[in-house]
């Protein structure tokens, strides 16, 4: 399986990043940035492409959700369908698969938007359609129809609800693969089963002083978000204060990589530190994920061998 990083970090990061580990993220980049600007989507993709893994091209779709009106979404998408669709030879170069672009402001039109896919789909068929809805197959009998590589999961009620998620995942990878838009939690992921998931978290947080750790414990995927301020008393909510963090060291091991130090973590080197080792994790959920998916798919075939004797 594999974790994109969605926004892309810097040349230098990834450059600093590759010189220490010799590994190579994989990378979402979304189309909201660069409707008005190819050159500058093209641009970025050719300055890192040396130290990226794999490019998925995200359609800028989710930035509806604060747009009330529908006709400034569908210009919008219009903006995608001519990108798509003038691009397509450099869109199969470059990108493993491409987003349908969607309206999901308030109440979200089904009709809509698989009326919208249906338009992206015929100009170009690396398009991967959004589900909004998990609480029946509706969607996924109806975009399957298209015999896409991948459907994802993107805005939806009751998303992260494995009781509900589980049974529309299973019939999503009857026929296709499956891509969890924005969930990289390992309490939901190790639950069900993605082949593709993507994180702005790792970014984000790195931003606010938080670095996300993911590792294994009596084979078990765990996350810790640990909380690095620069000032005094300055707390963090759901997240460790890293001075009473039990695996404090294990961090600062994973800074020594890039040539960090402890003070690095809270210092005017901080954002750099945070970035760099939380690249470093979200390769390593990865590695953790893939992992755990083979060793249950084993125990499982073992059970069905057991029964069929």
């Amino acid at each position: 399986m594999n974790v994109y990083l969605v926004k892309p970090p810097s040349v230098s990061i990834l450059q600093e990043f590759y010189g220490a580990t010799g590994l190579k993220p994989n990378i979402l980049i979304s189309m909201k940035e660069y409707f008005d600007n190819y050159k500058g989507l093209f641009k970025v993709v050719s300055e890192i492409k040396p130290y990226v893994n794999k490019f998925i091209l995200d359609s800028g779709g989710f930035s509806t959700n604060d747009i009330k009106d529908k006709k400034t979404a569908e210009d919008m998408k219009n903006k995608y369908l001519i990108f798509i669709e003038l691009y397509r030879n450099y869109i199969e170069k470059t990108f493993e698969y491409i987003f349908a672009f969607d309206y999901i402001y308030g109440n979200i039109d089904f009709n809509l938007n698989s009326d919208w896919y249906d338009e992206q789909h015929s100009v170009n068929k690396m398009v991967v359609p959004v589900i909004h809805n998990i609480h029946n197959n509706t969607e996924v009998d109806r975009y399957s129809s298209y015999h896409p590589k991948h459907i994802s999961i993107g805005k939806c009620p009751d998303k992260t609800n494995v009781d509900f998620l589980k049974p529309v995942i299973d019939e999503i990878r009857k026929k296709s693969k499956f891509h969890f838009l924005g969930v990289t939690a390992p309490k939901i992921l190790t639950k069900i089963i993605v082949d593709n998931c993507d994180s702005k978290s790792w970014i984000d947080e790195s931003k606010s002083g938080v670095l996300n750790y993911f590792y294994e414990d009596d084979k078990e995927i765990k996350q810790d978000n640990v909380h690095f301020p620069k000032y005094i008393d300055v707390k963090k909510s759901g997240a460790i204060l890293y001075e009473k963090y039990k695996n404090i060291e294990k961090i600062y091991e994973i800074g020594k990589i890039f040539g960090k130090v402890s003070e690095d973590f809270i210092s005017g080197n901080q954002q750099d530190t945070l970035m760099l080792c939380s690249i470093y994790n979200y390769m390593k959920l990865e590695e953790l994920l893939s992992r755990y998916y083979k060793e249950r798919d084993a125990i499982e075939m073992t059970k069905t061998l057991s029964y069929s004797l």
